[in-house]
């Protein structure tokens, strides 16, 4: 199986096993099979890293060069930050609709308090989307 292959199995099994877990409740899942989804989420996790890695080397090794095309001649610090700004509005939106998704994940907590864990996690998702955005060198 190709290296590309690999890493998308594993990154499927990840998410897989991050949605069962995060629903299990909902789901009905008893508390060991939750404890294995939580511990073993880090092995398809781990994968994923060592599979990167591998699939940069590989392309390394190519060595051969291949035409680009006009819109990939950008510097490498413009082609990252679309994925990223897209990836950081994704995640904002999905963590100020929390007042609607938690209460299925089995949280207790009142519509006010669900609000407020919203909006915590969307500004520490958003420092650390800055945080990145302008570590990285000449992008604005």
């Amino acid at each position: 199986m190709a290296t590309r292959t690999k890493l998308n199995v594993a990154m499927v099994v990840a998410s897989v096993m991050m949605f069962l877990n995060i629903f299990s409740h909902a789901l009905g899942i008893p508390l060991e099979a939750q404890i294995a989804l939580e511990v073993g989420v880090f092995v398809p996790l781990g994968l994923i890293f060592f599979l990167l890695k591998r699939l940069k080397a590989e392309g390394a090794n190519r060595g051969i060069p291949r035409p680009v095309p006009s819109e990939e001649k950008q510097t490498p610090e413009i082609r990252g930050r679309k994925p990223l700004l897209i990836v950081w509005g994704g995640t904002v939106i999905m963590s100020l609709a929390a007042p609607l998704w938690l209460p299925i994940t089995g949280s207790t907590l009142t519509l006010r308090l669900n609000f407020v864990v919203g909006l915590v996690t969307a500004a520490i998702v958003s420092c650390i989307f800055l945080w990145r955005l302008f570590r990285r060198p000449k992008l604005f």
